[in-house]
Protein backbone atom coordinates (compact mmCIF):
# COMPACT_ATOMS: atom_id res chain seq x y z
CA UNK A 1 0.00 0.00 0.00
CA UNK A 2 2.76 2.67 0.50
CA UNK A 3 4.62 1.35 -2.54
CA UNK A 4 0.99 2.67 -4.49
CA UNK A 5 0.93 5.91 -2.66
CA UNK A 6 4.15 6.70 -3.27
CA UNK A 7 3.66 5.87 -7.29
CA UNK A 8 0.55 8.10 -6.89
CA UNK A 9 2.96 10.66 -5.21
CA UNK A 10 6.46 10.31 -4.97
CA UNK A 11 6.97 13.28 -3.15
CA UNK A 12 5.36 12.64 0.05
CA UNK A 13 7.46 12.46 2.51
CA UNK A 14 5.89 10.93 4.98
CA UNK A 15 5.13 8.03 2.77
CA UNK A 16 8.91 7.81 2.88
CA UNK A 17 9.04 7.45 6.41
CA UNK A 18 6.15 4.84 6.57
CA UNK A 19 8.75 2.70 4.07
CA UNK A 20 11.95 3.14 6.03
CA UNK A 21 10.09 1.53 9.35
CA UNK A 22 8.92 -1.11 6.65
CA UNK A 23 11.39 -1.48 5.12
CA UNK A 24 13.88 -4.92 5.90
CA UNK A 25 16.79 -3.41 3.39
CA UNK A 26 18.60 -0.51 4.67
CA UNK A 27 16.11 2.24 6.00
CA UNK A 28 18.34 4.91 5.43
CA UNK A 29 17.59 5.32 1.80
CA UNK A 30 13.68 6.07 2.10
CA UNK A 31 14.67 8.79 5.36
CA UNK A 32 16.88 10.37 3.51
CA UNK A 33 14.40 10.83 0.87
CA UNK A 34 12.12 12.37 3.42
CA UNK A 35 14.26 14.41 4.63
CA UNK A 36 15.45 15.46 1.03
CA UNK A 37 11.66 16.21 0.59
CA UNK A 38 10.90 17.77 4.15
CA UNK A 39 13.61 19.02 6.30
CA UNK A 40 11.00 21.58 8.08
CA UNK A 41 8.76 18.39 9.29
CA UNK A 42 9.91 18.03 13.38
CA UNK A 43 8.88 14.29 12.73
CA UNK A 44 10.85 14.00 9.68
CA UNK A 45 14.11 15.37 11.47
CA UNK A 46 13.27 12.97 14.29
CA UNK A 47 13.25 9.78 12.01
CA UNK A 48 15.98 10.91 10.24
CA UNK A 49 18.11 11.40 13.33
CA UNK A 50 17.16 8.23 14.95
CA UNK A 51 18.10 6.48 11.89
CA UNK A 52 21.82 7.93 12.17
CA UNK A 53 21.71 6.16 15.48
CA UNK A 54 22.57 3.02 13.74
CA UNK A 55 25.26 4.54 11.06
CA UNK A 56 28.59 4.09 12.21
CA UNK A 57 29.92 7.45 13.46
CA UNK A 58 26.26 8.84 13.57
CA UNK A 59 25.95 9.86 17.11
CA UNK A 60 27.08 13.89 16.23
CA UNK A 61 24.57 13.88 13.05
CA UNK A 62 21.94 12.26 14.85
CA UNK A 63 22.47 14.93 17.89
CA UNK A 64 22.00 17.95 15.01
CA UNK A 65 18.82 16.55 13.63
CA UNK A 66 17.33 15.87 17.17
CA UNK A 67 18.50 19.42 17.68
CA UNK A 68 16.94 20.72 14.93
CA UNK A 69 14.04 18.24 15.45
CA UNK A 70 13.71 20.44 18.95
CA UNK A 71 13.65 23.55 17.46
CA UNK A 72 11.08 23.00 14.85
CA UNK A 73 8.79 21.72 17.98
CA UNK A 74 10.01 22.21 21.60
CA UNK A 75 8.11 19.94 23.20
CA UNK A 76 8.87 16.82 21.16
CA UNK A 77 9.73 14.50 23.72
CA UNK A 78 11.16 11.35 22.04
CA UNK A 79 13.79 13.89 20.59
CA UNK A 80 14.82 14.90 23.79
CA UNK A 81 15.06 11.20 24.75
CA UNK A 82 16.80 10.95 20.92
CA UNK A 83 19.55 12.90 22.40
CA UNK A 84 20.17 11.23 25.52
CA UNK A 85 20.93 8.11 22.67
CA UNK A 86 22.95 10.28 20.93
CA UNK A 87 25.75 10.42 23.63
CA UNK A 88 26.08 6.69 24.33
CA UNK A 89 29.68 6.72 22.77
CA UNK A 90 30.13 9.05 26.38
CA UNK A 91 27.66 5.98 27.80
CA UNK A 92 26.00 8.41 30.23
CA UNK A 93 26.79 12.53 29.28
CA UNK A 94 26.22 14.99 31.72
CA UNK A 95 23.30 16.57 29.70
CA UNK A 96 21.49 12.58 30.00
CA UNK A 97 19.87 13.75 33.48
CA UNK A 98 18.35 16.88 32.44
CA UNK A 99 16.88 15.90 29.00
CA UNK A 100 15.11 12.93 30.71
CA UNK A 101 13.81 14.93 33.23
CA UNK A 102 12.88 17.26 30.46
CA UNK A 103 10.85 14.72 28.61
CA UNK A 104 9.14 13.29 31.56
CA UNK A 105 7.96 17.07 32.54
CA UNK A 106 6.55 17.33 29.16
CA UNK A 107 5.14 13.54 28.85
CA UNK A 108 5.21 12.13 31.82
CA UNK A 109 2.73 9.10 30.51
CA UNK A 110 5.41 8.11 28.13
CA UNK A 111 6.67 5.74 30.15
CA UNK A 112 9.85 4.58 28.30
CA UNK A 113 11.13 7.94 29.77
CA UNK A 114 10.55 7.04 32.99
CA UNK A 115 12.23 4.01 32.58
CA UNK A 116 14.91 5.70 30.99
CA UNK A 117 15.53 7.86 33.70
CA UNK A 118 15.09 5.15 36.64
CA UNK A 119 17.54 3.49 34.79
CA UNK A 120 20.01 6.63 34.92
CA UNK A 121 19.39 7.15 38.40
CA UNK A 122 19.64 3.21 39.36
CA UNK A 123 23.34 3.78 37.34
CA UNK A 124 24.17 6.31 39.51
CA UNK A 125 23.57 4.14 42.51
CA UNK A 126 20.61 6.71 43.43
CA UNK A 127 18.38 4.05 44.72
CA UNK A 128 15.79 6.11 46.41
CA UNK A 129 15.47 8.15 42.60
CA UNK A 130 15.40 5.08 40.51
CA UNK A 131 12.56 3.41 42.94
CA UNK A 132 10.27 6.96 42.54
CA UNK A 133 10.51 6.50 38.21
CA UNK A 134 9.86 2.62 38.76
CA UNK A 135 7.15 2.77 40.58
CA UNK A 136 5.22 5.57 38.66
CA UNK A 137 5.22 3.91 35.27
CA UNK A 138 4.07 0.83 37.13
CA UNK A 139 1.35 3.03 38.98
CA UNK A 140 0.73 4.98 35.40
CA UNK A 141 0.69 1.66 33.70
CA UNK A 142 0.15 -1.90 35.34
CA UNK A 143 1.32 -3.71 32.72
CA UNK A 144 4.31 -2.25 31.85
CA UNK A 145 6.78 -5.09 32.71
CA UNK A 146 10.15 -3.41 31.91
CA UNK A 147 9.78 -1.49 34.78
CA UNK A 148 9.16 -4.14 37.27
CA UNK A 149 11.74 -5.53 35.89
CA UNK A 150 14.15 -2.86 36.22
CA UNK A 151 12.73 -1.84 39.71
CA UNK A 152 13.54 -5.53 40.99
CA UNK A 153 17.50 -5.10 39.68
CA UNK A 154 17.40 -1.77 41.11
CA UNK A 155 16.14 -3.44 44.77
CA UNK A 156 18.28 -6.46 44.48
CA UNK A 157 21.33 -3.83 44.08
CA UNK A 158 20.40 -2.24 46.82
CA UNK A 159 19.95 -5.21 49.06
CA UNK A 160 16.35 -5.27 49.35
CA UNK A 161 15.64 -8.25 48.22
CA UNK A 162 12.26 -8.65 49.76
CA UNK A 163 10.96 -5.28 48.22
CA UNK A 164 12.74 -6.96 45.10
CA UNK A 165 10.76 -9.94 45.17
CA UNK A 166 7.83 -8.74 44.89
CA UNK A 167 8.02 -6.88 41.84
CA UNK A 168 9.63 -9.81 40.02
CA UNK A 169 6.58 -11.73 41.38
CA UNK A 170 3.93 -8.92 39.83
CA UNK A 171 6.22 -9.13 36.20
CA UNK A 172 5.81 -12.95 36.46
CA UNK A 173 2.10 -12.35 37.13
CA UNK A 174 1.67 -10.67 34.11
CA UNK A 175 1.22 -13.74 32.22
CA UNK A 176 -1.86 -14.57 34.21
CA UNK A 177 -3.34 -11.43 34.18
CA UNK A 178 -2.31 -9.85 30.20
CA UNK A 179 -1.95 -12.30 27.32
CA UNK A 180 1.10 -11.64 25.26
CA UNK A 181 2.22 -12.96 22.28
CA UNK A 182 3.81 -16.24 22.79
CA UNK A 183 6.36 -15.56 20.59
CA UNK A 184 7.36 -12.45 21.79
CA UNK A 185 11.39 -12.54 22.41
CA UNK A 186 11.36 -9.42 24.68
CA UNK A 187 8.64 -11.21 26.64
CA UNK A 188 10.03 -14.16 26.86
CA UNK A 189 13.07 -12.73 28.34
CA UNK A 190 11.59 -10.52 30.98
CA UNK A 191 10.37 -13.66 32.39
CA UNK A 192 13.35 -15.62 32.26
CA UNK A 193 15.29 -12.19 33.89
CA UNK A 194 12.82 -12.66 36.58
CA UNK A 195 12.91 -15.97 37.47
CA UNK A 196 16.78 -15.73 37.68
CA UNK A 197 16.75 -13.10 39.70
CA UNK A 198 14.06 -14.67 42.35
CA UNK A 199 16.58 -17.41 41.85
CA UNK A 200 19.45 -15.40 43.18
CA UNK A 201 16.87 -14.32 46.36
CA UNK A 202 16.32 -17.88 47.08
CA UNK A 203 20.42 -19.22 47.11
CA UNK A 204 20.99 -15.84 49.35
CA UNK A 205 18.61 -17.22 51.40
CA UNK A 206 19.68 -20.63 51.42
CA UNK A 207 17.26 -22.47 50.19
CA UNK A 208 18.82 -24.16 47.38
CA UNK A 209 14.86 -26.18 46.43
CA UNK A 210 13.49 -22.57 45.75
CA UNK A 211 16.39 -21.43 44.01
CA UNK A 212 16.80 -24.92 41.64
CA UNK A 213 13.08 -24.47 40.73
CA UNK A 214 13.64 -20.48 40.00
CA UNK A 215 16.47 -21.07 37.45
CA UNK A 216 14.80 -23.72 35.86
CA UNK A 217 11.88 -21.68 35.06
CA UNK A 218 14.23 -19.41 33.64
CA UNK A 219 15.84 -21.81 31.61
CA UNK A 220 12.42 -22.95 30.47
CA UNK A 221 11.96 -19.46 28.66
CA UNK A 222 15.38 -19.13 27.28
CA UNK A 223 17.15 -22.72 26.93
CA UNK A 224 20.35 -21.80 27.36
CA UNK A 225 20.53 -18.43 29.74
CA UNK A 226 23.79 -18.20 31.13
CA UNK A 227 23.29 -16.52 34.07
CA UNK A 228 20.61 -19.21 35.11
CA UNK A 229 22.95 -22.20 34.01
CA UNK A 230 25.70 -20.88 36.06
CA UNK A 231 22.92 -20.35 38.55
CA UNK A 232 21.85 -24.12 38.43
CA UNK A 233 25.47 -24.77 38.54
CA UNK A 234 26.32 -23.26 42.12
CA UNK A 235 22.71 -25.00 43.34
CA UNK A 236 24.08 -28.44 42.42
CA UNK A 237 27.45 -27.78 43.64
CA UNK A 238 25.93 -26.29 47.11
CA UNK A 239 24.13 -29.66 47.26
CA UNK A 240 27.07 -31.60 46.06
CA UNK A 241 26.34 -32.91 42.50
CA UNK A 242 29.36 -31.82 41.47
CA UNK A 243 29.46 -33.66 38.14
CA UNK A 244 26.01 -32.02 37.44
CA UNK A 245 27.43 -28.53 38.51
CA UNK A 246 30.55 -29.50 36.30
CA UNK A 247 28.47 -29.43 33.43
CA UNK A 248 26.80 -26.39 33.47
CA UNK A 249 30.03 -24.13 34.31
CA UNK A 250 30.88 -26.24 31.20
CA UNK A 251 28.60 -25.29 29.00
CA UNK A 252 27.97 -21.69 29.74
CA UNK A 253 32.27 -21.47 29.09
CA UNK A 254 31.99 -22.94 25.93
CA UNK A 255 29.14 -20.23 24.98
CA UNK A 256 30.66 -17.49 26.95
CA UNK A 257 34.27 -18.24 27.53
CA UNK A 258 35.51 -14.31 27.85
CA UNK A 259 32.46 -12.82 29.73
CA UNK A 260 31.99 -15.55 32.63
CA UNK A 261 35.19 -14.74 35.12
CA UNK A 262 32.62 -16.14 38.26
CA UNK A 263 32.10 -19.33 35.92
CA UNK A 264 35.66 -19.98 35.40
CA UNK A 265 36.28 -19.51 39.33
CA UNK A 266 33.62 -22.08 40.38
CA UNK A 267 35.46 -25.01 37.69
CA UNK A 268 38.80 -24.07 39.36
CA UNK A 269 37.39 -24.40 42.68
CA UNK A 270 36.19 -28.27 41.59
CA UNK A 271 39.24 -29.01 39.91
CA UNK A 272 41.20 -27.87 42.68
CA UNK A 273 38.50 -30.65 45.10
CA UNK A 274 39.95 -33.66 42.27
CA UNK A 275 43.57 -32.75 42.51
CA UNK A 276 43.70 -31.01 39.18
CA UNK A 277 45.81 -28.36 39.45
CA UNK A 278 46.87 -27.55 36.26
CA UNK A 279 43.32 -27.25 34.97
CA UNK A 280 42.71 -25.02 38.07
CA UNK A 281 45.44 -22.90 37.48
CA UNK A 282 44.24 -22.62 33.93
CA UNK A 283 40.76 -21.50 35.32
CA UNK A 284 41.81 -19.31 37.35
CA UNK A 285 44.53 -17.34 35.11
CA UNK A 286 41.69 -17.11 33.23
CA UNK A 287 39.19 -15.43 35.38
CA UNK A 288 41.96 -12.96 36.37
CA UNK A 289 42.55 -12.10 32.73
CA UNK A 290 38.79 -11.08 32.55
CA UNK A 291 38.60 -9.10 35.91
CA UNK A 292 42.06 -7.35 34.76
CA UNK A 293 40.58 -6.55 31.50
CA UNK A 294 37.64 -4.74 32.98
CA UNK A 295 39.39 -2.56 35.47
CA UNK A 296 41.37 0.03 33.15
CA UNK A 297 37.45 0.50 31.36
CA UNK A 298 35.91 1.60 34.69
CA UNK A 299 38.75 3.25 36.14
CA UNK A 300 38.66 5.33 32.70
CA UNK A 301 35.06 5.56 33.09
CA UNK A 302 35.09 6.94 36.48
CA UNK A 303 38.30 9.20 35.65
CA UNK A 304 36.49 11.16 33.07
CA UNK A 305 33.34 11.49 34.73
CA UNK A 306 35.60 13.29 37.67
CA UNK A 307 37.28 15.36 35.35
CA UNK A 308 33.39 16.79 33.91
CA UNK A 309 32.38 17.22 37.56
CA UNK A 310 30.13 13.98 37.75
CA UNK A 311 30.93 12.90 40.82
CA UNK A 312 28.04 10.45 41.60
CA UNK A 313 28.85 8.49 38.15
CA UNK A 314 32.43 8.53 39.44
CA UNK A 315 31.45 6.94 42.76
CA UNK A 316 29.62 4.45 41.07
CA UNK A 317 32.08 3.01 38.72
CA UNK A 318 34.76 3.42 41.42
CA UNK A 319 32.43 0.93 43.72
CA UNK A 320 32.21 -1.43 40.64
CA UNK A 321 35.84 -1.49 40.57
CA UNK A 322 36.75 -2.29 44.34
CA UNK A 323 33.95 -5.05 44.13
CA UNK A 324 36.27 -6.58 40.85
CA UNK A 325 39.96 -5.76 42.64
CA UNK A 326 38.65 -7.74 45.48
CA UNK A 327 37.74 -10.95 43.11
CA UNK A 328 41.12 -10.53 41.32
CA UNK A 329 42.18 -10.92 44.41
CA UNK A 330 40.66 -13.84 45.89
CA UNK A 331 41.34 -15.07 42.11
CA UNK A 332 45.28 -14.39 42.68
CA UNK A 333 45.46 -16.13 46.04
CA UNK A 334 43.50 -19.46 44.67
CA UNK A 335 45.96 -19.67 42.00
CA UNK A 336 48.94 -19.09 44.00
CA UNK A 337 47.49 -22.12 46.13
CA UNK A 338 47.14 -24.05 43.32
CA UNK A 339 50.19 -23.51 41.78
CA UNK A 340 51.74 -24.91 45.48
CA UNK A 341 49.75 -27.60 44.74
CA UNK A 342 51.43 -28.46 42.12
CA UNK A 343 54.97 -27.84 42.50
CA UNK A 344 54.32 -30.72 45.60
Amino acid sequence: MVNRALELDANDAMSWIVLSRLTTRDARNPLQRAYDLAPGLPLVQYEYGTGLLYVPNGFQRAREAFDRTLELSPRHFQALIGKVYSFTEDEYSDQTEPLLRQAVDIAPGFLTGRRLLGEYYAAMEETEKAVEQFQAATASNPNYYPAFLALGRTLMTAGRNDEAEKSFLQLIALDVTTPRPPLNAVDYSADCEAHYFLGNIWFARGDMVKARAEYLRALDNIRNHADSLYGLGMVLLREGDVDGALARFDQVLREHPAEYPEAYMARASIRVNRRQFADAVTDYTRAMGIFEKQLPELEKRASTAESRGRLRKAFAERTRKSGIEGRLEQATQSRRAAEAQLAN
